[in-house]
């Protein structure tokens, strides 16, 4: 949960300095469906969509990245039944910090699948049949532990 981009991470810190005087301002999300998904239509939906809010505070993304390094070493805490589905080549999160997390689950109720050579949305992307099959065997299998 932190940039990968050395470069956008300086532009943070210019644009928190900002954000001291004017507290709301709003910038343009520098994120494209691209940088998403590697399904090009999935992509180009992201961009037109009228609903996705496509600029941000730089309050909200401040916040966003501080709350992302105080949960990274906390997945011991997670005592619950947990399917991650993580992808190794994310440039929105840091496999390092996504790394730290996961190893710190209960291996007897949490399943970890990396999905290689895709992007942060795996729900998105070109294997994402793939993605929704293990969601619902994960799910028929805590089911059946349940009862």
């Amino acid at each position: 949960l932190s940039l990968k981009n050395k470069s956008v991470k300086w532009l943070l810190r210019a644009l928190k300095s900002v954000s001291r005087v004017v507290p709301e301002i709003k910038f343009p999300y520098a994120i494209e469906g691209k940088n998403l998904t590697d399904d090009p239509n999935a992509a180009d939906i992201f961009d037109a969509d009228s609903l996705v809010n496509h600029y941000y505070t730089v309050r909200f993304f401040s916040s966003l990245l501080k709350m992302g390094k105080r949960i990274t070493p906390l997945g011991y805490l997670v005592d619950i039944p947990t399917l991650l589905l993580i992808s190794e080549d994310d440039c929105m999160a840091s496999n390092y910090h996504k790394k730290i997390f996961s190893a710190g689950l209960n291996p007897e109720f949490s399943k970890i699948i990396y999905f290689s050579g895709k992007h942060h949305d795996i729900l998105n992307c070109s294997e994402r049949e793939k993605a929704f099959l293990e969601i619902e065997l994960w799910l028929k299998n805590f089911s059946r532990e349940m009862c």
